[in-house]
C-alpha cells in the first residue's frame, strides 16, 4: 500500500510542475460535469409525453383481455 501512495505522490509532483496541465487536470472534469448536467437536465425534469395508439384485437384470447 505504501508503494501505491509513493507512486501517487511522485506523479502529483510531476504534474504540479506544469501549472497549466495541473489546473486543466482539476478543471476539465468539473466543466464536463457542468456541461453534461445542463444538456441532460431536460431529460430528467420534463413531463413524459403520451402517445395515443390504436390496438386491433382479432384473437379475443385470455391475454388480450388484460
Amino acid at each position: 500500500m505504501k508503494k501505491i501512495f509513493f507512486i501517487a505522490v511522485k506523479d502529483l509532483k510531476i504534474r504540479a510542475r506544469d501549472f497549466y496541465a495541473f489546473i486543466l487536470l482539476l478543471v476539465m472534469p468539473l466543466v464536463l460535469i457542468l456541461v453534461l448536467g445542463i444538456v441532460f437536465k431536460p431529460m430528467w425534469t420534463s413531463t413524459p409525453f403520451v402517445i395515443d395508439m390504436g390496438v386491433v384485437d382479432f384473437d379475443n384470447g385470455e391475454f388480450s383481455k388484460i
